[in-house]
Formats: C-alpha cells, sequence, structure tokens
C-alpha cells in the first residue's frame, strides 16, 4: 500500500528535506523514519506551504513527481489527515493539531537517525547562537595541542591527558575523537551553520556535530540523544507560539528525554529553585544520562540531592548525594556541579565527595558573559578535553581571542563623540538584555534602547531590576509595545527619534546599549536586519 509523505513549510528546513529524501531514494530506497521502514519507490511525497509556492516552482516540483498543494484549497489540517508521516518545518505553528503528532516526524529525529558521529547539542532561552559558535571553535582549537595516543605511557604536559574523577568521565567513542591524529573538525548547526540534514551527507568531512536548538525543533522529537546535551538556561519566551511556560520547558528538555546512562546532561543551577524545580523534578523522574550542572558562584554542594529527592520520596538526600545504590528506577545516583569560586572553575563530584579545582578563569578573554565560559569549558572537560591544553592556549594567544562571526550580541562597533555604541540586536527576552546591561556598567553611563514584540511574555519586571541597577542614565523605548514597559516619558515612534534625543544628553565616557529584550519583526526582517538598521543610523551620527 502507497505511503504518503507530507513535508509542511517549504522554507529552508522544508527544502532540506525534500532534497534529503530525494537523494536518499536514488541511494538507498529506504528511509527508516521514528524505527518505521518506509519503502520510498512505493511513497508519494507532497508540499504544503501556508503561502503558496510560485507557479515556476511548483511546475518543477510536479515534473519531479512531488505533489504541490494550494493553501487556498486545501488547509493545514487536512492536508496533515491525508499523510501517513507529517515532517514540519520547526516554525509551523501546530498547537492544534497535537492529535496527529504521532505522525510527525521532526527534522532532528532524521538527523539522529543517520548521522553516526558523536553530538553536542546546546539549547536555552537566551545565548545559544554566541555559545554554540564558541564551543565549535575552541574544539578546533584544543584538537592542535591534543596529538597524543592515549596507549603512550609516556605522558608529558604535551600530550592528550584526559582529566578523570573517579566515574569515567566521556563515553569512549568521544575520548577517541581528543587523540585522533587528524585533529577534530566539528560541524555547527542546527539553527545556525550546516543544515541538518546536510550533514548527513558530508559526515565523512567532520568528527562530530555542535548544534544550536530552539524549542520548535526539540517540541516533536522522539528519538535525538546527543551525547553531551546543554540547557543555558530556561526563562519564559516563545509564549505566543507555547500554550504556557510549561510547555515551552517541556520541549526544551526533550533533549535529555531519550539520553542514555553512558550520555551527559549539563543544566544550568537556576533549574533548581523556584517554580522551574517543580518542572524538572517532573522531568528528572525519567532521565537516565549523567547529572551535571553549574553556578557562577559558591554552592551548597548537598543542593541538587535534596531537590532529586523529591523524584522519588523514599530516596533520601544523603543517598543521593554520597551517591550510594538506590532501588529507583531511573533515579540518578550522583552528580556532578562546575561553580565558579575565587576566578576558578570549580568541580565537585557527588560520586566521590571530592572537589577539584580545574581552570582558571582569569586569563579567559572578554568575548562573552562568564556563565557561558564555565558551562563550555565544564562542557569540554566532560568530553574528555585536557583543559591544561586548553590553558596553554588562551595564556598564549587570548589576547588576540575572537568568536568567528559574532555579530548583534553585545558588539562594540562605533565611538561617536567619546562615547560607545553596543548593538545587542539578538536580546529578544529580557534576561538577555539585563546580562547585557550588567556587563557594561561597570565601564560607565549606560543609555539603554528597548523594542520589539513581546512574544506573550511580561516585560514589565525589566524596569523593576533596572530601577536598582546604578549607573544606568536613561532608558528608552520604540514602537508599538512601549506599554508593555511603563515608560510613556521615555517612549519614541522609531529609532531616529531615540538616537536625535541621545545625542542631545550623551557625554564622553558614555554607552548606548541597543537591546532590545523583544523580537524584531514589528519594522524589522529579522534581529540581523534590526541591527544593522541601528548600527547604519548610529555611523551616520560621525
Amino acid at each position: 500500500m502507497q505511503k504518503k509523505i507530507g513535508i509542511l513549510g517549504f522554507g529552508v528546513v522544508g527544502k532540506s528535506v525534500l532534497n534529503f529524501i530525494q537523494n536518499f531514494k536514488r541511494e538507498k530506497n529506504v528511509l527508516n523514519l521514528n524505527q518505521q521502514t518506509v519503502d520510498l519507490n512505493s511513497t508519494k511525497l507532497d508540499i504544503w506551504d501556508q503561502k503558496a509556492l510560485d507557479l515556476p516552482v511548483a511546475r518543477d516540483l510536479n515534473k519531479k513527481d512531488v505533489g504541490v498543494f494550494d493553501p487556498s484549497a486545501v488547509i493545514m489540517k487536512d492536508f496533515i489527515d491525508q499523510h501517513d508521516y507529517i515532517i514540519p518545518s520547526p516554525g509551523v505553528n501546530l498547537n492544534d493539531f497535537y492529535s496527529s503528532s504521532q505522525k510527525f516526524i521532526c527534522e532532528l529525529d532524521i538527523f539522529s537517525t543517520y548521522f553516526k558521529k558523536p553530538v553536542v547539542a546546546i539549547t536555552g532561552s537566551l545565548g545559544k547562537t554566541t555559545t554554540t559558535k564558541l564551543f565549535a571553535q575552541l574544539l578546533s582549537k584544543i584538537r592542535q595541542h591534543n596529538r597524543s595516543n592515549p596507549e603512550d605511557k609516556k605522558n608529558t604536559r604535551g600530550s592528550a591527558q584526559i582529566l578523570n574523577t573517579p566515574s569515567d568521565i566521556a563515553g569512549s567513542g568521544i575520548k577517541r575523537l581528543f587523540y585522533s591524529g587528524s585533529g577534530l573538525k566539528p560541524f555547527v548547526g542546527g539553527n545556525i551553520g550546516l543544515g541538518m540534514l546536510e550533514a548527513i551527507q558530508q559526515q565523512e568531512s567532520y568528527d562530530m556535530g555542535v548544534l544550536e536548538l530552539s524549542s520548535f525543533q526539540l517540541e516533536f522529537s522522539k528519538s535525538f540523544a546527543p551525547d553531551l546535551a546543554i540547557l543555558m538556561n530556561c526563562y519564559p519566551n516563545h509564549l505566543d507560539r507555547h500554550k504556557s511556560f510549561k510547555d515551552y520547558f517541556d520541549a526544551k528538555f526533550n533533549l535529555f528525554k531519550y539520553q542514555t546512562e553512558e550520555q551527559f546532561t549539563l543544566l544550568p543551577w537556576h533549574i533548581l529553585q523556584g517554580d522551574s524545580s517543580l518542572l524538572f523534578v517532573e522531568q528528572a523522574k525519567i532521565l537516565k544520562s549523567n547529572l551535571c550542572f553549574i553556578s557562577d558562584s559558591p554552592v551548597e554542594h548537598s543542593f541538587p540531592a535534596s531537590v532529586l529527592s523529591n523524584c522519588h520520596p523514599a530516596v533520601s538526600a544523603e543517598a543521593l548525594c554520597e551517591g550510594r545504590e538506590l532501588d529507583s528506577g531511573s533515579i540518578p545516583k550522583s552528580y556532578k556541579i562546575f561553580y565558579k569560586q575565587d576566578n576558578k572553575l570549580v568541580l565537585f563530584d557527588s560520586f566521590s565527595n571530592q572537589t577539584t579545582e580545574l581552570f582558571d578563569l582569569s586569563i579567559l578573554p572578554d568575548v562573552t558573559f562568564v556563565q557561558n565560559w564555565i558551562l563550555i569549558i565544564s562542557g569540554l572537560y566532560l568530553l574528555g578535553a585536557d583543559l591544561s591544553e586548553l590553558q596553554n592556549f588562551f595564556e598564549q594567544d587570548g589576547k588576540d581571542f575572537v568568536i568567528d562571526d559574532h555579530h548583534h550580541r553585545v558588539e562594540y562597533f562605533a565611538t561617536v563623540r567619546g562615547v560607545k555604541f553596543y548593538d545587542d540586536s539578538k536580546a529578544t527576552v529580557i534576561q538577555s538584555t539585563l546580562a547585557a546591561v550588567k556587563s557594561l556598567i561597570d565601564r560607565g553611563p549606560v543609555l539603554l534602547i528597548l523594542g520589539g514584540l513581546n512574544k506573550g511574555v511580561d516585560r514589565s519586571p525589566i524596569i523593576k531590576e533596572l530601577e536598582q541597577t546604578n549607573g544606568l542614565k536613561k532608558v528608552y523605548c520604540y514602537g508599538p509595545s512601549c506599554s508593555d514597559f511603563g515608560l510613556a516619558s521615555c517612549n519614541f515612534g522609531s529609532l531616529e527619534e531615540i538616537l536625535q534625543d541621545v545625542t542631545n544628553i550623551m557625554q564622553p565616557g558614555d554607552q548606548v546599549l541597543f537591546s532590545p529584550s523583544g523580537t524584531s519583526f514589528d519594522f524589522y526582517q529579522n534581529y540581523k536586519h534590526r541591527g544593522q538598521v541601528f548600527k547604519d543610523l548610529v555611523l551616520k551620527l560621525k
């Protein structure tokens, strides 16, 4: 019986899915979709997009035996109902179709089925792109130093010595990467970089993958299990798409749901506190991976145990913290904490009840927030990297180190009349804006520009936080969502109007930070377009 595969959305991901399936059909004929074997020779492939495809594009697809549905004639629900498998683009809102979710095959699960190299996956509410790029960049740097073979018993300082704890650090597959004579070459993909399905076809060119993933990409995942899964942070976001913070949180936690005992989960400390801890406890009941936490300050070593004991009331916090054998199914038996103390990265391992100093954070270049550095170095350590080699690299080349293609994230780009201007257009949540302000405030007075759309999130708390920030000279807002902030006296219709006022009051030593804390779709194509418009306006002031 003929099966029907429907591609829902024909943007970047939809086109990538089509190319992958067509190429796969030429080579193997049989495709595995969520552990179901599909014979592509007896499968019909169709496309539906909310915007009708251009006639030449539709005709070309028809010639390739690909059906194109007209959205004015066939609604999304009918398209879903008429197909056995649906491969949706992450941008397609499927809130009204959860009853059909068993049909949904996400791009990520196809990737995990056919990409056979180790994978690091990073998600969070803010800072994903910067951290993903930096993580991959450092993997490439470390490979230049890690050339020794682990069988060589002469372990000199230049070798790839693994910093072990009493419990084994990384899976053997990842460890071997750091001894590869040819060195590490990761691909960067997901939300940025190379498309995941393209990476499948090019995987012989890479040693591993480093993915930036959104909640939309993770929402319908049923099998993806990265070797190292990282949640940077989790704050209310995209609530115009997800029905609640719980739905958003659950989508993020799909990143860890299918991991095994040999894989690692790296989580922010704040996940153990407040409302997030209740959601975390519910999810932690099914986690099998090795749990690790990060903090940018000293923490109570036993605190995760007290939270995790709520996963199973019969398990005491003391038993968890001491790593005793437990009869509680998949409840974690131990955990690790990476935290900053006296400008050093410190590791506490509950299995051994030992604390180890790992890295001197003071030598790191000022290219990202300290929380991101802690996360990245902790992740590299879990992969089996020799941190002494990383320290050597930064001691030698740290002053000249920059993040590749790093734009629109607290990016200094101009000085006008003694005033520095920063583009932080990528800030689409209030926590990102607050972090940006915090990073600059010690350097001089800050004039802050807010704006953008709120994505269904209450942004009023940011003003309470900012009111307590010494050194904030003035806060501006532009656009239709100014009422979110309650800043009636500082509201303007456009960036041009704001910059006119800025030039009237700014003084040498001031800093102007454009950090909207909302999405760009009020006036702009995307955050890059928004940031470039701001830069162009400022450069005209010179």
